[in-house]
């Protein structure tokens, strides 16, 4: 983006300029802005943010071994937090599910929800098992996790995701018969 002239050791500018790329699918500048961003972190959050939104474009990218490969390298780090590490599981359940590795993605996921804080995120959580398990076809068990999200977003007051997975659950029933 022509509009940024920035300073190439400038983290919050790289990383906005990146997020912008990222969100118009320019996922090479993207890419290069988010490791550039990276290089300039002054601190381990920055770094790791970087880095997860490096795994973002290059998932869009649909470099899909990469981004595993970056997840993996940035979460063997000791001294990254469960909050941050929570959020590489994540991406890492979703390029899994990109990849046909259901296995996997289920793994990330439960290692996820180990480590979420709050209800709102076991309930995101949940949903994503949920929806791991619609594709690895194991209907039981994708009805059983979206029952448990619908109930943690009824719990926590999140009415619009409670909502959306009570339709959700009701048409993986209908599939079921």
């Amino acid at each position: 983006l022509p509009i940024f002239k920035l300073n190439k050791k400038n983290y919050k500018a790289l990383l906005c300029r990146g997020q912008a790329n990222l969100k118009i699918n320019d996922y090479k500048n993207a890419i290069n802005d988010f490791e550039l961003a990276s290089k300039s972190s002054l601190n381990d959050l920055d770094f790791y943010m970087a880095k997860l939104f490096k795994s973002m474009a290059l998932k869009g990218a649909k470099q899909y071994e990469e981004a595993i490969k970056l997840i993996h390298e940035t979460i063997s780090s000791n001294n990254i937090k469960s909050s941050i590490k929570r959020l590489y599981l994540i991406q890492s359940g979703e390029v899994n599910l990109q990849l046909n590795n259901y296995d996997e993605a289920l793994n990330d996921f439960k290692s996820a929800l180990k480590l979420a804080a709050n209800d709102s995120e076991r309930a995101k959580n949940l949903d994503n098992l949920s929806h791991a398990y619609v594709l690895s076809k194991k209907m039981n068990e994708a009805i059983e996790f979206k029952l448990k999200a619908n109930l943690m977003y009824e719990k926590d007051g999140l009415l619009d995701e409670y909502a959306e997975t009570g339709i959700s659950l009701a048409s993986l029933y209908s599939q079921i018969g």
